[in-house]
């Protein structure tokens, strides 16, 4: 068993896990790197239940199985990353791992927060919705169900401005990655926008629930913005924090061979 400590763990929570993995029964070996701890637990029990420690992974998979508003959004709190990003181990067995997890978790956090933008634009939360799906393009820029629920959202709340930004800075980001034009329905959707006039319906959003075309390039959040146009600011989102199998009171993390 491998335990990856989170970033800036101090000593005395390192030596609190190791402690524990002993009062387990693990033999503990300790590589200090420069992002993480890693702890490697040999021999232990035939059973270790983890359900001892808080594992951030495995909170968000329980709760990313709820529908319900509150439970969608600890579970989009607890993914704001690559899954284990900055752990390098000289093995491509496990990065080959690694990357798989990392996919499973990616698609699975668009999904729990185009719900929860889904929820909050019915519930009239413009403002939080709008935050949610540029949550979503800092993950997946390219996400085009995503940029035209944005748009009627802009569009509904008096920025139409902002939502044609929107639609052009995707239309540069897809001719640019993947060599392609957005979709009929997002073409339409900017059409009635742009020729619209200012004056647009108030009230809760419709969003679209139909899936987003899979792109052949996945780009990451450092090479593309959000999805909005040069001087266009986007609404503040809490600072992320890392997906990481955190334990003892969320400082560490636990992965299985």
């Amino acid at each position: 068993m491998l335990v990856v400590m989170q970033e800036g763990a101090s000593e005395a929570l390192i030596q609190k896990v190791i402690d524990r993995l002993i009062e387990d029964g693990f033999d503990v070996h300790r590589s200090t790197g420069i992002i993480h701890t890693v702890l490697g637990g040999v021999g232990g029990p035939a059973e270790f239940d983890t359900a001892v420690f808080e594992v951030d992974a495995l909170v968000f998979e329980r709760f990313a199985a709820h529908s319900g508003r509150t439970e969608l959004e600890i579970a989009a709190n607890r993914y704001a990353g690559a899954f284990l990003e900055g752990l390098e181990l000289d093995s491509e067995e496990f990065e080959s791992w690694r990357r798989a997890e990392a996919a499973r978790y990616l698609d699975k956090a668009v999904d729990v927060l185009s719900r929860l933008m889904k929820l909050l634009a019915e519930c009239g939360e413009t403002e939080r919705a709008i935050e949610a799906g540029a949550k979503i393009l800092r993950l997946d820029p390219l996400h085009e169900a995503t940029a035209r629920q944005m748009m009627q959202l802009y569009a509904q709340s008096g920025r139409r401005g902002t939502a044609i930004q929107l639609y052009r800075a995707l239309t540069k980001a897809l001719r640019r990655d993947v060599n392609a034009q957005p979709e009929s329905e997002t073409r339409l959707g900017f059409s009635l926008i742009a020729h619209a006039g200012e004056e647009q319906p108030n009230g809760p959003s419709v969003v679209n629930e139909a899936p987003p075309r899979r792109r052949a390039k996945v780009r990451t959040t450092k090479e593309v913005p959000t999805g909005l146009a040069s001087g266009v600011r986007p609404e503040p989102s809490p600072p992320p924090v890392p997906i990481t199998y955190r334990a003892c009171a969320r400082n560490a993390s636990f992965l299985h061979p």
